[in-house]
């Protein structure tokens, strides 16, 4: 199995701010080979990226489930090097670059993290935590969990299976995305080596994910 990156993210107060906010990732507009805007359309001039696809997910109820279709596609080699664009409140844009070996190779850029969608499970919090926990230790891995978010009504049964992690709440007023950013950018601040992000809406989806 092949794995999926996370290169970088950045908030856009304007849309005239992604060329330069790219190039500050590493990355020139011209590599992306596909942009995927969350809940909003595409009001990027073409020329800015003349090769790549732009698809427009206005009304979707679970980004979270697009994202895990977006990885293991790069994880399987059908795509390497993508752009998430979700528009946050006050008409401001979550951006993060996702890409493959293909693109670690390509470009010469190191990611940040490695993201693992975990399959999906179906059944009371024991069950999920049980067959998470049972995947990931088949999974080729560096690291376990330090750091974990998840839904309050998941909290004890998380603590009986990963007692060492340290709890990481997003604020409520954030976008998927942006949750999720934050999430990374709080495990910075102790060092941690690998994270567990689980979403809060059901059915509950999660990545782990482990830092490079």
């Amino acid at each position: 199995m092949s794995e999926a990156y996370w290169f970088g993210h950045c908030r856009l107060e304007a849309l005239t701010e992604l060329p330069p906010a790219l190039r500050g990732l590493g990355f020139e507009p011209g590599w992306i080979e596909e942009i995927h805007w969350i809940h909003s359309s595409s009001p990027l001039d073409q020329a800015l990226f003349p090769v790549t696809a732009q698809f427009e997910w206005h009304q979707i109820s679970h980004p979270l489930r697009l994202l895990h279709l977006l990885l293991n596609e790069l994880i399987h080699g059908q795509r390497h090097t993508l752009l998430w664009m979700e528009k946050c409140p006050h008409n401001q844009y979550y951006t993060t670059v996702l890409g493959s070996p293909a693109t670690v190779g390509r470009f010469n850029l190191l990611p940040t993290y490695r993201l693992l969608p975990l399959p999906p499970v179906h059944g009371n919090w024991q069950k999920i935590f049980t067959d998470w926990q049972g995947y990931l230790a088949q999974a080729d891995l560096q690291t376990t969990p330090d750091w974990m978010v998840h839904p309050s009504e998941a909290d004890q049964t998380a603590q009986a299976f990963f007692p060492q992690t340290r709890r990481i709440i997003p604020p409520d007023s954030m976008t998927g995305i942006e949750r999720l950013a934050f999430a990374l950018e709080e495990s910075r601040s102790f060092s941690a080596s690998g994270g567990l992000w689980i979403d809060e809406m059901s059915p509950y989806l999660a990545l782990f994910i482990e830092s490079k």
